[in-house]
């Protein structure tokens, strides 16, 4: 895919179908029909998401990702750049204060620049006296304070090459600041000068900006503790020259010390300042509390796309991938990564397969009533792959989501078609094939080298169930799971099952590595 269009939607009602027509065009002027625009919902309270999930019914080239609840514009942005497939990826808010054909001209800067990032900057900001001057104070402020050379009055509006969005994407920041990481991030960048329109009121409050400077700049420096140091002993070093000055004026003068407002005023003010430095350091420990949580910044509810739009269902048919959902544990809903990994079936499996194993395939699978459909022919789980073996290598776990019954084609059985690597014959099947039944919410086990088949099916309502196929690690998967995964919060016994740990070396150095790590 050539390009990515990534926005976020908040508030964004008024605005979507505007944007989504304004990026259609733009984006088909620049690489024609190989784009996706991918949308992604942070907790938007009006009825955005509708309106979005009606976009990806009209467009096969809209992807809608819906977070769980509003986590915040920066952890959205991040979410949807993840979710980017593009060779180029062009970041923009939706509430067209940036205009969708800015596109056109990052693009050119780009060519012209050989660079991997374009952004936007605005020749003067927008808004009002107050916006533009407590804008500059934040830039000047988080400058001196970080020492990263972020220039003033950025938009959100970039296009970045893939290369540079995989670079940015490893970092896993809780407490997150988007605008510093696109410069430590590093790469040739360049800047466009831009007039941003004033469509809709600013969400950032005044409270919410000085927020944002705090959590900006405790993210990139700890030049704040540094200062609380110095002032600290600034301060103590004044008070030690003042006592001293105090004895000696008692001694040599012999005068009391008078002052008993300026005694009150001083406890208040120093007061104040050590509570103010317990509040910068707990800043600073409430963000190492936030990190080693390693709670998932985003949490993806679901993700609306229109498959049977993207590909056709002559293509789907075609390629006998009309009545097959591929991987759906990689779509976003929990309940597919809790089918693959029940402890009661991993528990069998484990006694099955010897040694470790590992979650190759996931499929949803639908057999419809009165038509044959890709299933029904005797096949294999590990196409292509015939061999036998004293104890299983691969096994399909096939999850019931109806009654398995004879009359809606339950799963056909060739006994024993496991132990030769021959396809039987038609007199062996017509003597020997078994039709299992079983009931919705169950497990149907068979090795994966067992010949079966999907019957026909003679009701009036659609079979389904979804396939698990469970290989030793050295099966490479049908679909590189980890890949695809890698933005969901796993456990460590997770990610092993889903193949994080036995994916092959790049290098003979990455090989290396890994043997030297073992015990």
């Amino acid at each position: 895919m050539k390009l990515s269009i990534v926005a976020t939607l908040y508030q964004s009602a008024p605005y979507i179908n505007e944007f989504h027509e304004r990026a259609t065009v733009t984006a088909k002027q620049l690489v024609g029909n190989d784009y996706e625009i991918v949308l992604v919902n942070d907790g938007s309270p009006d009825n955005s998401l509708d309106l979005a999930i009606r976009l990806t019914e009209q467009d096969s080239h809209v992807v809608v990702v819906d977070l769980s609840r509003n986590f915040g514009h920066h952890k959205a942005m991040m979410t949807g750049l993840a979710h980017a497939k593009g060779e180029l990826v062009f970041l923009i808010d939706s509430d067209l204060e940036e205009e969708p054909e800015w596109l056109l001209s990052f693009d050119e800067e780009m060519k012209r620049e050989q660079c991997d990032v374009v952004y936007g900057i605005q020749e003067k900001r927008k808004g009002g006296v107050f916006e533009r001057v407590t804008g500059a104070a934040f830039y000047k402020l988080f400058r001196k304070l970080t020492g990263i050379n972020q220039p003033d009055n950025i938009v959100t509006a970039r296009l970045m090459t893939q290369r540079y969005v995989q670079a940015l994407l490893p970092h896993r920041e809780r407490e997150l600041n988007i605008g510093g990481l696109w410069v430590i991030t590093g790469f040739k960048q360049a800047t466009h000068l831009v007039r941003k329109h004033s469509t809709s009121p600013t969400s950032y409050t005044l409270s919410g900006k000085f927020g944002h400077l705090v959590n900006a700049v405790t993210s990139f420096s700890s030049l704040p503790l540094v200062y609380t140091f110095y002032s600290g002993l600034f301060i103590s070093i004044s008070a030690l020259i003042y006592i001293a000055y105090l004895f000696l004026r008692y001694f040599l003068i012999a005068s009391p010390p008078s002052g008993y407002t300026s005694l009150i005023a001083s406890i208040w003010f120093f007061s104040g300042l050590i509570i103010f430095f317990l509040g910068v350091q707990g800043i600073y420990l409430s963000k190492i509390f936030s990190e080693v949580k390693q709670r998932p910044y985003t949490i993806i509810r679901h993700i609306y796309q229109n498959e049977y739009q993207a590909y056709g269902e002559a293509r789907l048919r075609s390629a006998k991938e009309f009545h097959t959902i591929r991987a759906p544990l990689t779509h976003g809903d929990p309940f597919f990564v809790r089918l693959a990994t029940n402890q009661n079936l991993l528990k069998v499996l484990g006694k099955l397969i010897l040694g470790k194993f590992i979650l190759n395939q996931q499929n949803g699978v639908i057999n419809p009533p009165g038509e044959t459909y890709n299933q029904g022919a005797w096949h294999r789980d590990l196409p292509y792959q015939h061999f036998i073996s004293n104890s299983p290598l691969a096994v399909n776990a096939l999850f019931c989501v109806d009654d398995f019954t004879l009359e809606n084609g339950s799963t056909f059985v060739l006994p024993a078609t496991h132990k030769t690597a021959n396809y039987p014959s038609d007199s062996y099947i017509r003597r020997n094939a078994l039709q299992v039944e079983a009931l919705a919410g169950q497990y149907i086990l068979l090795d994966c080298m067992l010949f079966h088949s999907g019957g026909f099916n003679r009701t009036e309502k659609e079979r389904r169930a979804v396939n698990h196929v469970y290989t030793i690690p050295y099966f490479k998967q049908q679909i590189k799971l980890p890949e695809l995964l890698k933005d969901v919060h796993l456990t460590s016994d997770q990610q092993e099952l889903f193949g994080f740990k036995f994916e092959e070396p790049c290098s003979i150095d990455q090989y290396l590595a890994n043997r030297t790590q073992k015990p």
